[in-house]
C-alpha cells in the first residue's frame, strides 16, 4: 500500500515544482521590463533637458543681433555733404507748388534727376531768363545768396533741411524756399516754393508754411502748408481777401460784382473772405464765402485769412444787418468767420497738424513790400 502512493507523491512534486519555476521565470520577466522602461522615459527627459537650452541659445542669439536704425546724426552728415556740393538730391515736378512761377527747376531738370545745390540754382536762373526772355548768359554775374537750417517737420525728433536761396535781377528779388528730406535711400527734396517780392513766406521749425501774395489792388491771397514728419506735402487751405469794397468791385464766384451804392458807406472797412481747399495745381473745388471788418494790423501774425484781426462778432452776421443784407442783394452766400474757423481746425487736424506744430518758432521767412 506504501508503495502505491509513491509514484503519485513524485508526480505531484514534479508538478508543483514545475508551477514554482514558472512563477519564478514570470517575476523575473516583470522585474527586467520595468527598468528598461524606466530607462527610456530617463533618456527622453534628458533629450528634452539638453534640447530646451539650445532653443534658448537660439532666441538669445536672434535678440543679439544689432538693429540698423538711421539717426538724426546719419541725417545731419548727408545735408552737410550736399550743402559741400559732396552729395545729391533727387527732385520730382510735383513738390514744386508752383511750377508756372518766377523761379522753377522743373522747366529744366526730369523727374527723378539727382542734383546739387548748384544744379538747382542753374534751373532757377533758366526759368528766370525763360520768363524775361534773356539769355543765360545774362545773368552769370548773379550769384545765389543761400541761407539754411535744420527744422523737425512734424515734430518727430528728425531732422529735415530748410534751404533759401535768394537773388537779385531785372528790378525784384526772388527767393526759393526748399526742403529736404535725408533717410537710407538718400536725400530727396519735398517742398519748393519761390516769393517775389510782391509775396511772402514763412516756415516754422515743424515745417507749418504760410504763404501770401498780392494780387492788384485790394486783392490778396492767403494760403497754409505743412510737411509731415514723413516728408509729404500737405496743402490745408487757402483764401482769396478783398477789402476796399466801397470803391472796388467783389470778385466772387468768378465775376466782378458791385456793391449796390446804397451800402457803399458801410462797406468801408468789410473785408470777403473766400475760402478754399484744394490746390492751385489742381481743379478748385468751391469757395466757401464770409466776410468780417477789418481791425488793427496783426503784428503778431496769429490771423490766417488776412494781414489785420477780422472781427468775428456774431451781430454782424445777423440776417437783419446791413452786411447780410448786402450780400444776399448782390446773390453771394455767406457764412460766419467762425464757421471757417471750425473748417480749418479740422483739416488741420485731418493732416496732422496740432497747435504746438503751427505756432512754432519761424525758422526762416521773406516778407514782400
Amino acid at each position: 500500500m506504501k508503495n502505491k502512493f509513491i509514484p503519485i507523491i513524485l508526480s505531484l512534486a514534479v508538478i508543483i515544482a514545475a508551477l514554482s519555476g514558472c512563477n519564478s521565470n514570470t517575476a523575473a520577466s516583470n522585474e527586467t521590463v520595468s527598468p528598461v522602461t524606466d530607462t527610456a522615459s530617463e533618456t527622453n527627459t534628458e533629450s528634452e533637458q539638453e534640447a530646451e537650452p539650445e532653443a534658448e541659445e537660439t532666441v538669445e542669439e536672434v535678440d543679439a543681433e544689432p538693429e540698423v536704425t538711421f539717426s538724426a546724426d546719419d541725417a545731419k552728415a548727408m545735408y552737410e555733404a550736399f550743402l559741400k556740393g559732396d552729395a545729391k538730391a533727387s527732385v520730382y515736378s510735383d513738390i514744386e507748388v508752383n511750377p508756372e512761377g518766377y523761379m522753377t527747376f522743373s522747366q529744366s531738370i526730369a523727374d527723378g534727376t539727382e542734383c546739387t545745390l548748384d544744379d538747382l540754382h542753374k534751373a532757377f536762373k533758366e526759368s528766370i531768363c525763360d520768363r524775361f526772355e534773356d539769355t543765360i548768359e545774362d545773368l552769370e554775374s548773379y550769384d545765389f545768396t543761400d541761407e539754411n537750417a535744420y527744422i523737425d517737420c512734424g515734430n518727430d525728433g528728425m531732422p529735415e533741411l530748410l534751404v533759401s536761396s535768394k537773388i537779385y535781377f531785372v528790378m525784384d528779388e526772388y527767393t526759393a524756399f526748399m526742403i529736404f528730406k535725408a533717410g537710407e535711400d538718400g536725400i530727396k527734396m519735398c517742398f519748393c516754393d519761390c516769393a517775389n517780392s510782391r509775396s511772402s513766406m514763412s516756415v516754422n521749425e515743424f515745417g507749418y508754411i504760410r504763404f501770401d501774395a498780392s494780387g492788384g489792388a485790394a486783392y490778396h491771397l492767403f494760403e497754409n502748408r505743412y510737411i509731415d514728419g514723413d516728408g509729404n506735402y500737405h496743402f490745408l487751405y487757402g483764401n482769396s481777401h478783398n477789402d476796399d469794397l466801397a470803391t472796388m468791385d467783389i470778385y466772387a464766384d468768378e465775376e466782378l460784382i458791385e456793391v449796390p451804392k446804397k451800402y457803399k458807406e458801410d462797406f468801408k472797412d468789410v473785408v470777403l473772405i473766400g475760402f478754399y481747399t484744394t490746390d492751385e495745381k489742381e481743379e478748385f473745388g468751391g469757395y466757401t464765402y464770409s466776410y468780417s471788418l477789418l481791425g488793427e494790423y496783426d503784428e503778431n501774425d496769429v490771423e490766417p485769412y488776412s494781414y489785420c484781426i477780422l472781427s468775428r462778432d456774431p451781430e454782424i452776421y445777423d440776417p437783419k444787418s446791413v452786411y447780410m443784407k448786402a450780400f444776399e442783394e448782390m446773390g453771394i452766400e455767406v457764412v460766419p468767420l467762425t464757421d471757417i474757423d471750425k473748417k480749418a481746425d479740422e483739416i488741420e487736424r485731418s493732416n496732422g497738424v496740432d497747435e504746438a506744430i503751427k505756432s512754432g518758432k519761424i525758422v526762416m521767412e521773406v516778407v514782400g513790400e
